[in-house]
């Protein structure tokens, strides 16, 4: 009897992850412009028959969710990545406050690796959760809990400031923050951005503030056991 982590292998296509990956880029979708693609990811769901939601977090811009229903009396585990892919413009190119559509980089395979505007950050970790939904669907895996695959906007990071206005630089979390305020709630959540693993300049704000934290414990360690050295050097003597 194969057990359900092999069924769940068995089920999954490098090509089609590949393909994917390669038909998200063809999508643009700036901050702001996410609608077209999220549409796409509601439908691919819906094909492969996970529940598809669109949630609508403001006009022309929607998450795109799909959820593999577990047992319900378990942890629910999301996987999740943004849709949106910031500027898909040369700096030459930028003559006022709406970025246009054109892609930088024409999506395709060259000697084994992925190409396109928008495949590192992070069409191609929005593929690979997306194709491990429908494998474990496939499978006929018993889940103890719900999986929810969840294509956020507006992550990368933009904001209004002076006449830069408007759902273009409505970014920052935007979308997550939606999502988990109207009802798609998880007990753990793994993000699919690119990282190779390691530490990144993508996590410097929170090794900053947990760094922080670190030495001011450190410090407060330190204060304590020199109070105590010299008031019982100066209780001795």
């Amino acid at each position: 009897m194969i057990s359900s982590p092999e069924r769940i292998l068995k089920s999954l296509d490098p090509d089609e992850i590949c393909e994917l990956a390669l038909a998200l880029c063809r999508i643009p979708s700036p901050t702001g412009e996410e609608g077209e693609l999220g549409g796409f990811v509601v439908d691919w769901f819906r094909r492969h028959d996970l529940i598809a939601i669109r949630q609508e977090v403001e006009a022309g811009r929607a998450n795109a969710i799909g959820i593999v229903r577990g047992r319900r009396d378990g942890p629910a585990l999301m996987l999740t990545g943004h849709m949106d892919n910031g500027a898909t413009f040369r700096h030459e190119e930028l003559s006022g406050p709406i970025p246009p559509r054109r892609p930088i980089l024409e999506p395709c395979i060259k000697d084994g690796i992925l190409y396109g505007t928008g495949m590192d950050n992070m069409k191609s970790g929005l593929a690979a959760i997306m194709c491990a939904a429908k494998a474990v669907m496939e499978s006929g895996a018993l889940l103890q809990g719900d999986l929810i695959v969840a294509g956020v906007v507006g992550e990368v990071s933009c904001a209004p400031v002076d006449q830069y206005q408007g759902h273009y630089y409505r970014s920052q979390g935007i979308g997550t923050r939606y999502l988990l305020s109207h009802g798609i709630l998880c007990d753990y959540a793994i993000v699919a951005d690119t990282s190779h693993f390691g530490l990144t300049w993508a996590q410097w704000f929170w090794v900053h503030h947990v760094g922080t934290v670190i030495l001011w414990i450190a410090g407060a360690l330190f204060g304590y056991w020199q109070g105590k050295h010299w008031w019982r050097v100066i209780y001795e003597h």
